[in-house]
């Protein structure tokens, strides 16, 4: 709340490499009356998951690359 779009507010996360470097973020935009307090642990919950699946697919496709 109180952002630069007035009725709207996001949540995001980082996206790292397996070293821990930061390059890339997983994001929503949700309208307020959506994002209750109760609604909060569940999105992020989601995104985390969302999160960890990328970075487990960047893990792969490295490995995979390196033995290339």
């Amino acid at each position: 709340s109180g952002g630069l779009l007035p009725g709207v507010s996001s949540l995001a996360l980082p996206i790292a490499t397996a070293r821990g470097t930061v390059f890339a973020s997983l994001g929503i935009g949700v309208i307020e009356p959506r994002l209750t307090p109760g609604r909060l642990p569940e999105i992020l919950a989601l995104l985390r998951e969302e999160v960890s699946c990328i970075q487990a697919e960047l893990a792969a496709s490295r490995t995979l690359l390196a033995h290339q």
